[in-house]
């Protein structure tokens, strides 16, 4: 829910690409941009959920399986749903099992769109550290990771078959692990991060296409943010692009798109990646392409 009920109204350039809003959204620009969702008693290495790779592979970008959810019904243009994983992961070491808990609301009247999402990650981050460290000095007693978004959008109709749509979100991104050995690594990190989007349909097949994400600089109350400093740890990311409908479900692109990082940021394209995960490495691509919807 924290993703599908705002990824599809905010994101003219979809969800599974390197133009994706997620690149900066969801994760701190270190490590998995999205997770596959596997509940995978050895994940390390293995595309699974509790990867820890220098810092931590947790993003809240998830394709979660053992999942639970409630769809509410249209109650005029009022909509909620809510998930639960149904399937705790098995203790190892001192932490027990963790799950997820996501949810949120969303209303919609003519031409304006609003939502507000959640979701929490009880003890994530923790097994993490615990199940890729044998060392007690980096595990962690239990961890409390969450994210909360709310997004809006208004279409604009000029007639004619033109258009503007303008979408705004906001999201803050917060990490605390318990314990005093979780200190080596880090106390807590948050991070607030800023999305904005405009389509504007031309009349007739053309469209244009643009999104800008700015994620904030960490704030760590221990100063220690996974091994890096809080200071110059922001980045950029645009995407514009040219867009032909060849149809009602296939359309043409061209696109071009650029991480600005920090000089100790290594934010990266969502999908396929391609970073040199260097910090302060920035990165451009130019894209085309062919959309089917079905």
């Amino acid at each position: 829910p924290v993703n599908e009920m705002i990824a599809q109204w905010i994101d003219p350039f979809y969800d599974a690409g390197l133009d994706s809003h997620t690149n900066g959204f969801g994760n701190i620009g270190q490590g998995l941009y999205y997770n596959p969702g596997q509940f995978d008693a050895n994940s390390n290495g293995g595309g699974g959920e509790f990867t820890y790779t220098g810092v931590f592979d947790t993003s809240f970008n998830r394709r979660q399986n053992s999942l639970v959810q409630y769809f509410s019904p249209d109650l005029n243009g009022l909509t909620f749903r809510a998930a639960v994983t149904t399937d705790p992961t098995k203790g190892s070491s001192n932490i027990g099992s963790a799950r997820i808990f996501s949810g949120g609301a969303a209303y919609e009247n003519g031409p304006i769109w609003l939502a507000v999402t959640g979701e929490y990650h009880k003890d994530w981050t923790a097994r993490a550290l615990t199940q890729e460290f044998g060392d007690p000095a980096v595990q962690a007693n239990g961890s409390d990771d969450w994210t909360a978004r709310v997004a809006g959008r208004y279409i604009a109709d000029w007639g004619g078959g033109r258009s503007t749509a303008f979408a705004l979100a906001y999201e803050h991104l917060k990490y605390e692990l318990k314990g005093e050995q979780a200190a080596s690594v880090f106390s807590d990190l948050e991070k607030d991060t800023l999305f904005g989007s405009i389509k504007q349909k031309l009349g007739g097949p053309w469209d244009i296409r643009l999104s800008v994400g700015y994620s904030f600089e960490y704030d760590c109350g221990s100063d220690n943010c996974g091994g890096v400093g809080e200071n110059d740890t922001d980045a950029w990311a645009s995407n514009v692009g040219l867009f032909y409908q060849l149809g009602p479900q296939t359309e043409l692109r061209l696109t071009y798109s650029r991480v600005d990082n920090g000089s100790n940021a290594t934010y990266n394209f969502h999908i396929p990646g391609g970073g040199s995960g260097v910090p302060g490495d920035d990165l451009q691509a130019v894209a085309a392409g062919i959309i089917v919807a079905f």
